[in-house]
């Protein structure tokens, strides 16, 4: 959602954009696995009657639909951090990276509304049907330079995904990284894969957004 938000800043105030960076941001959604995208829109639509009453998407809800990306993963990290002593350095980073993944924020139903039925369910953004108070987001009128992460162990976005949009942006380049969507941003491998690529990137291309 941030790289999308992000984009649609990008067209919304070319003026303010220096250059756009989009992390294992989804595009196409359903490029690898339509019939999924499209079930995660089929489950929200089928409980909006019941977030209508709550005014919001909560939080539970959302990790909820995380986890049918796959469903054991929880079991196995949890097995595995049953393993550990619990006095250790690997404990506690293991229970602050949960902290932090837990710590979310429910979505009020108009943005629920877009991502899920527009995004998910609909295909808006891959379907060039995505629009924001009446404009196109068309990522071709971006001009500054950008860079497109694409994680290729990635289960959340799917490689395919986040690569769609490369066509469609002018000056873009590509970064491919052997890692997950979680673990691109705070794996043990992340600052040599991720975060030290992208520091060159803004520093050879200049892409500081203006204040």
């Amino acid at each position: 959602m941030g790289g999308l938000l992000a984009l649609a800043a990008a067209i919304r105030r070319p003026d303010a954009i220096a250059g756009l960076a989009l992390l294992a941001t989804p595009w196409d959604f359903h490029a690898e696995n339509a019939a999924r995208s499209a079930a995660n829109g089929t489950l929200y639509r089928a409980s909006r009657p019941l977030f209508g009453m709550l005014g919001e998407f909560p939080i539970d809800a959302i990790q909820a639909l995380f986890a049918t990306h796959d469903p054991i993963v929880a079991l196995r990290k949890f097995r595995r951090f049953a393993s550990f002593d619990p006095a250790s350095v690997e404990a506690r980073n293991f229970v602050a990276l949960e902290d932090w993944l837990n710590d979310g924020v429910p979505l009020t139903l108009g943005v629920a509304d877009e991502a899920m039925l527009g995004w998910y369910e609909a295909n808006l953004p891959g379907q060039g049907g995505w629009s924001i108070g009446g404009v196109l987001m068309d990522p071709a009128v971006i001009k500054v330079p950008s860079l497109v992460v694409v994680p290729g162990g990635d289960r959340l976005v799917p490689p395919a995904s986040a690569a769609a949009i490369l066509p469609r942006l002018s000056r873009a380049t590509r970064l491919d990284i052997p890692l997950g969507h979680i673990g691109m941003v705070v794996g043990r491998h992340a600052e040599r894969a991720l975060w030290a690529p992208l520091a060159g990137w803004i520093r050879e291309t200049g892409a500081v957004v203006n204040s």
